[in-house]
């Protein structure tokens, strides 16, 4: 799995504060993004997940995505059960 940010779009600007918003922006959409590509992996439906991740503030919409990716695994390596949608993944990259 990989959570893949692709920051070639955003142009420098002189105000840092509004550069600063366009960069959380950037990251809050390829989260929901992924959000979107693995809700079904993750095992919850998909107005569950908004309800538990706040697409608002960029840190804690990475945090509360990853506690669930992790949580998820965990359960997953755990489990006997080979046939687990995670079977197999050992980890979330973040290329940069």
């Amino acid at each position: 799995m990989t959570i893949a940010f692709n920051f070639t779009r955003m142009r420098c600007i002189s105000d840092i504060d509004h550069t600063a918003q366009r960069l959380a922006t950037n990251i809050l959409k390829t989260m929901r993004e992924f959000s979107l590509n693995y809700y079904k992996l993750l095992g919850i439906p998909l107005d569950v997940l908004f309800k538990r991740i706040n697409f608002v503030n960029t840190i804690a919409t990475f945090h509360s995505l990853m506690f669930l990716v992790s949580h998820t695994l965990s359960l997953s390596n755990s489990s006997p059960n080979t046939q687990h949608s995670f079977a197999g993944v050992k980890e979330v990259s973040l290329p940069l």
